[in-house]
C-alpha cells in the first residue's frame, strides 16, 4: 500500500476523533445506520491537447449505498461507502483513428468520512458545514472486439472534502436540504494494463489533480420516530488533468513508444434512495 494512502486512511480515524469527542457536549450522542440503493447516469469525456473529444463512455449503472453516524448536539462524524457496477457504451477511436464503438465495464468505490458541526436550534432539520476525507478506486475495463485489443484501467486518489448541507424546509415529518462539497483529488493515480498486447508492460502514470464537486437535494421523509426514508437527486463531477509522457516497455526494455492519460471529465447524474434508522 502506498504510504501516503496509509496516511490518509488512518487520519480518517483519528479525524473522528479529535473533532467529535464526548466533552464537547453534555448530551448522550444517537447512532444511525442507513442502507439503500443508487442509479448514476454515467457520462466520461476524454481529450486531447486541443480541447477535442476522444472518446465518451455513457449508461446507467446502479449502485448500493451504506451510512453510518454518531451525532452529538452539535457535531456529529458521518462515514459514507458507495459501490456502482456495470456496463457502459464506449465511444472512440484508435491511435490511428479508426472509429470504435464497444462496451466498458465500470467498477467504482467511494468511500469518506466527514466531520461537521450544527447550526441552528435544535430543530430535527438543521443546516451543518462540514469537511472530510476520502477515496476513490475505479476500474475501467474497455472490452476487445475482433479486430481491436482491449484496456483495463485502475484509477485510484485519495481526497478532501470541503461543504454543507443548507435546510430549505423545516417541518415536523419532512426536510429539504441544498448539499454542496468541493473535492480536490490528492495522489491521483493509474495503472495502465495491457493485456498482453505487444507484450507491454502495465504503465503507472501519474494524474493531473483537480478540483470538481458534487451537489445534491436530499429530501428526508419520517416514517416513525426513529425511521427515515432519505431520497437524494444529485450531481457529481470528477475532472482530472493530462499526465505527463512515459515511456512504454517490454520485459523492462523501453520500445520507443511514450504515452499518457489525457485530461478528462466525468459528469454523472443520479438518484439515492436510502432507508435511515436512528437508536
Amino acid at each position: 500500500m502506498d504510504s501516503l494512502q496509509l496516511k490518509v486512511r488512518v487520519s480518517l480515524f483519528f479525524i473522528a476523533i479529535l473533532f467529535s469527542p464526548h466533552a464537547w457536549s453534555a448530551s448522550a450522542p444517537e447512532y444511525s445506520l442507513g442502507l439503500g440503493v443508487d442509479a448514476t447516469r454515467f457520462y466520461y469525456r476524454e481529450f486531447d491537447n486541443n480541447d477535442v473529444v476522444l472518446n465518451t463512455e455513457k449508461g446507467v449503472i446502479p449502485g448500493l449505498v451504506i451510512n453510518a453516524a454518531i451525532e452529538w448536539e452539535r457535531w456529529y462524524t458521518e462515514f459514507n461507502y458507495q459501490y456502482n457496477f456495470g456496463k457502459v457504451e464506449y465511444d472512440g477511436q484508435t491511435q490511428t483513428g479508426i472509429p470504435v464503438t464497444t462496451d466498458t465495464e465500470e467498477d467504482i468505490v467511494d468511500v469518506n468520512l466527514l466531520v461537521g458541526r450544527y447550526f441552528g436550534d435544535n430543530a430535527r432539520y438543521r443546516s451543518v458545514l462540514y469537511a472530510g476525507l476520502g477515496y476513490y478506486y475505479w476500474e475501467r475495463n474497455i472490452l476487445p472486439l475482433p479486430s481491436v485489443a482491449g484496456l483495463l484501467e485502475t484509477y485510484e486518489w485519495s481526497y478532501a472534502i470541503v461543504g454543507g448541507k443548507f435546510s430549505l424546509l423545516k417541518a415536523s415529518d419532512n426536510g429539504l436540504f441544498i448539499d454542496a462539497r468541493l473535492r480536490r483529488m490528492l495522489n491521483a493515480t493509474m495503472e495502465v494494463n495491457f493485456l498482453g498486447y505487444r507484450n507491454w508492460d502495465n504503465l503507472d502514470l501519474d494524474l493531473g489533480e483537480e478540483w470538481s464537486f458534487r451537489v445534491g437535494v436530499p429530501y428526508v421523509h419520517s416514517l416513525d420516530k426513529n425511521a427515515s426514508l432519505n431520497i437524494e437527486p444529485y450531481l457529481s463531477t470528477w475532472f482530472i488533468g493530462r499526465s505527463a509522457d512515459k515511456e512504454l516497455t517490454s520485459g523492462g526494455t523501453p520500445v520507443g513508444i511514450s504515452a499518457h492519460e489525457p485530461r478528462s471529465e466525468t459528469i454523472n447524474l443520479g438518484i439515492t434512495v436510502k432507508y435511515l434508522y436512528q437508536f
